[in-house]
């Protein structure tokens, strides 16, 4: 073999050799830079306080209902606690309640368990710039008892006329997309089983309030129940007897009544009674006068 060929095949080898090495540098390169920006990525995560079992309305939270995860700082939630003292506090006037219903491995907000010391109950649901009115319905007014906590309804005003004329009642839609935050004395937003209930507390503008305080006294409230993601506002206009269809009844021809029967007219008597007492009774005796008695 030449020497020419032997130099050639040796420079390619050589060449060879330098471009595994390359390529085995590079991916070495490659797989520590993605190491080390996952574990940037784990020291740039924060420990979250979650539930390690289902929590219910009104319980109250203790150190064994929670646990702790690693939750990445970037998209921490809004209100979540950092660790478990901080939620039960360190005495009796610290503890906290759940206040809306939390399954297991779900963070612990804020928004979701009562102030240090404070109870579970309506006003903790209630937000700081709303109001909760009571609405009194029956099992019709009321969505047939299907009406729960957390759902959204509608509430409708009827207005009936003081005079038996119909043609002045209307219906209007007084709020719509109202939250409900009781049904008679439960606030339990995780209740599903409908019951028959006398009120309905609903989450309103203090100028909302007002109206269906005042609507309460000159009409019926009624309730509408929408869809569960149905939260915004819509086009409504007031509904009167006019748009029933409702079509008037035929006017029926007069009827003749008979005319009166004249009263009958009592002649006059050709006798007169004459009473005689004899041994103590009366006796009646009837006799033509005189003058009748002439032909």
């Amino acid at each position: 073999m030449r020497r020419s060929t032997l130099i050639s095949l040796g420079l390619a080898l050589l060449l060879a050799c330098v471009a595994v090495l390359a390529t085995r540098a590079w991916l070495g390169a490659q797989r520590v830079a993605i190491q080390t920006e996952m574990t940037g990525g784990q020291q740039s995560s924060q420990t979250v306080v979650v539930a390690a079992k289902p929590l219910l309305f009104g319980n109250r939270i203790v150190a064994s209902d929670l646990a702790t995860m690693s939750w990445p700082a970037e998209i921490l939630p809004v209100g979540a606690f950092t660790s478990v003292d901080a939620v039960v506090g360190t005495s009796e006037q610290d503890a906290r309640y759940v206040i809306s219903a939390m399954a297991t491995g779900e963070p612990v907000l804020a928004s979701r368990v009562s102030s240090p010391g404070q109870r579970a109950k309506l006003s903790t649901v209630i937000a700081p710039d709303m109001r909760a009115v009571s609405i009194r319905v029956n099992d019709v007014l009321g969505v047939a008892g299907f009406v729960l906590p957390g759902d959204r309804v509608d509430v409708l005003l009827t207005h009936l006329p003081q005079s038996q004329d119909d043609s002045g009642a209307y219906v209007d839609m007084l709020l719509q997309a109202v939250k409900v935050v009781a049904v008679d004395q439960s606030s339990d937003d995780q209740s599903d089983q409908p019951s028959l209930v006398r009120t309905v507390t609903v989450e309103v503008t203090p100028l909302e309030a007002q109206k269906l305080t005042l609507a309460g006294s000159i009409g019926t409230l009624s309730l509408a129940l929408r869809n569960v993601g149905a939260a915004g506002s819509e086009a409504h206009e007031r509904v009167t007897v006019d748009d029933l269809g409702l079509s008037a009844p035929p006017d029926l021809p007069p009827v003749e009544q008979p005319a009166p029967r004249p009263a009958a007219i009592d002649e006059p008597s050709s006798t007169v009674g004459i009473g005689v007492v004899r041994n103590g009774s009366r006796v009646e005796y009837q006799v033509t006068p005189w003058d009748a008695a002439r032909p």
